[in-house]
């Protein structure tokens, strides 16, 4: 009887032991790696007290955006592709070698979290479920994502008084 116990008592031990060892070992999903960035939809950019809305598409490290509203720069067509980066309306365009932004500007803060986010360290700040909102940093520059399952639902950036809604 007493063999019985010890044997029952070591089984414990081990499941115990087994359970918390393989549990420490395995890693948790990353997280930024499921979200989706190869994606077309309507987005809203509110910069300041400015709005603007857009289709936003982005394929293949291709962003595009083409400006709807407000009126006065509606058909504005911004790409960036390779480093380089293209500005069109109506029947004129340029191609610039580098980004004709400044280099810190909200529009190429978004372009960089996309490009980069298989390799930024987000953390997570909010979690409900499937909707999660991630902190993160790229270049001193902070930002927060947010995203439901795998689709990104908006890009924020508090020191530009920046986001980007996407539909």
């Amino acid at each position: 009887m007493k063999k019985i116990k010890i044997i029952i008592l070591l089984t414990i031990v081990l499941g115990v032991c087994l359970f918390f060892g393989v549990k420490k070992f395995i890693k948790p999903k990353d997280e930024k790696q499921s979200l989706n960035t190869e994606f077309s939809s309507n987005a809203i950019i509110n910069v300041g007290k400015k709005n603007y809305e857009c289709e936003f598409s982005r394929n293949s490290g291709n962003t595009k955006l083409l400006v709807k509203k407000p009126e006065n720069i509606s058909g504005l067509t911004l790409e960036w592709h390779d480093g380089k980066q293209k500005v069109s309306l109506a029947n004129l365009q340029k191609e610039f070698e580098s980004s004709c932004f400044p280099k810190d500007s909200f529009l190429n803060l978004i372009v960089k979290i996309l490009d980069n986010l298989p390799n930024l360290n987000l953390t997570i700040s909010k979690d409900e479920g499937g909707y999660k909102t991630f902190s993160g940093k790229i270049e001193d520059q902070d930002f927060e994502l947010s995203a439901e399952d795998s689709k990104i639902l908006e890009i924020y950036s508090k020191s530009k008084d920046a986001r980007i809604s996407f539909e």
